[in-house]
Order: C-alpha cells, then sequence, then structure tokens
C-alpha cells in the first residue's frame, strides 16, 4: 500500500510514506478503515446497460489425469450473462478472437472489451482487430484482478465446483461447462440483479423498446439441479 500511495500521489506532495508509517497510520485508524470497507462492500455497482462491455479473460483447470486446460470466458457486464465458457486446445490471440467473433454474431457488438494485460490480449492482432471493428479495449493494471471484478467472480463460482467433479479430458470438461453456463444464466439469481438471473435482466433489457403487458406465466417456477446436486436454483420459464 505504501509503494502504490507513492507511485499515485508523489508527483503531487513531492513526498513519500514509509511502510512503517503506513503500518502505523492503518493500526490508528482500525476502526474507521473497516468501516470504509463495509461501505464499499455494501455500495451497488454502477448500472451498465446490456451489450456495452464485456469482460474477458482465463482461468485455468487440472483433470483427473493432470492436465491443465485453459478456458476462456467472456461475460457482459451489465446483465452478467455468461455469454461465453470454452476449453480452448490452442491459446492464442487468434483463437479468443474466434470465440469472440462467434460470440458477437449470437449477442450482438459491445461498445468496450475489457481484460487484463495476458500476451493473448495485448498482441498486435487482438488490439488491431478491435480498432478496426469499432470496440474500445480495456486492460486493467498488472496484478489488479479486482478492475475486472465481475469475470473474476465468475471463475471464483465456477473453480470450486469444478474440483469436486471427477473430470478427464476436454469433452468432460466442456459438458461441465457447458451445464454450468446453462445454471448460472438460468437459475441463479444475482443479488446485484435485484435478484433476477441474468437471462431475464438480459432479456428485459433486450426488448425494452417493445414493451409487452405482463401475463401471469401458467408454467409454475421449477427447483432444479446442476452437478448431481452441488448447485441448486429456481428456473422461472418465461411468459
Amino acid at each position: 500500500m505504501a509503494r502504490l500511495f507513492n507511485r499515485l500521489h508523489f508527483e503531487r506532495y513531492g513526498e513519500t510514506v514509509s511502510v512503517s508509517f503506513t503500518c502505523d497510520f492503518l493500526k490508528r485508524h482500525a476502526v474507521q478503515v473497516l468501516r470504509l470497507r463495509r461501505e464499499l462492500a455494501a455500495k451497488p455497482p454502477r448500472a451498465v446497460p446490456v451489450c456495452h462491455t464485456w469482460a474477458m479473460d482465463l482461468t485455468f483447470f487440472t483433470d483427473e489425469a493432470k492436465q491443465t486446460h485453459a478456458n476462456l470466458g467472456i461475460i457482459d457486464h451489465g446483465s452478467r450473462a455468461l455469454l461465453c465458457l470454452r476449453t480452448l486446445t490452442i491459446r492464442n490471440s487468434w483463437t479468443l478472437l474466434g470465440y469472440l467473433c462467434l460470440t458477437i454474431g449470437r449477442y450482438g457488438k459491445p461498445r468496450k472489451v475489457r481484460s487484463d494485460n495476458e500476451a493473448v490480449f495485448s498482441s498486435w492482432v487482438f488490439k488491431t482487430f478491435l480498432k478496426l471493428v469499432g470496440i474500445q479495449k480495456q486492460t486493467t493494471n498488472a496484478h489488479s484482478p479486482w478492475q475486472n471484478g465481475r469475470i473474476e467472480r465468475l471463475f471464483g463460482t465456477l473453480k470450486p465446483v469444478l474440483r469436486q467433479l471427477q473430470i478427464v479430458g476436454m469433452v468432460q470438461l466442456q459438458a461441465a461447462l457447458d451445464e454450468f453456463r446453462t445454471f448460472y444464466n438460468h437459475a441463479r439469481p444475482h443479488t446485484n440483479l435485484n435478484n433476477q438471473t441474468p437471462a431475464q435482466v438480459w432479456q428485459s433489457q433486450c426488448h425494452q423498446s417493445k414493451p409487452k403487458q405482463r401475463r401471469k406465466s401458467k408454467t409454475e417456477p421449477l427447483v432444479v439441479q446442476a452437478f448431481d446436486g452441488l448447485m441448486t436454483g429456481i428456473y422461472e420459464p418465461p411468459d
């Protein structure tokens, strides 16, 4: 924290703080720091329209055969909809662009794409493609996963589930990812979405230009499970 403060504010104040000073300061103001952290955690995130900003990132999973697989995730900031979740045979910029194009073809083109500074996202090929098609590239700072928190939170939900499964090979892994994506989008309400599912928010915002009178669904909500009961949720069929 001392190094971060010095990097951000040295030019303005012309002085630096030491690690010992920072430690003593935090100890003296521990109550205020705790209160501020709670306020920040409880603060709702800024509302973002659907298909405005997409987050992309890679996560890795080691199966029962001790083989590590790279997996690509693409999530929409506004609806939290998980648009793409694929295990990769080849990890390079061309592969990522291929899945990004397929996702754009299905859901439309976002205004911005946010990723970390990994080489596959920072390559000339990747950045040039986004520039040519009119998508703004947002790159998080090094070692700052909180700047891409929505996709990191998604992977934080996915990984504990995968670790409880016996998965061998890419075929089984992709089947698990597909099941997770379906459950996440359609049966897992999100607190920051007013307890709606990502699919419900996506559909409601995409159809705002054509308002329809809501009718009571003839089908009652269903209790659904995924991964043999590891995940349980409520699926509400659309009207």
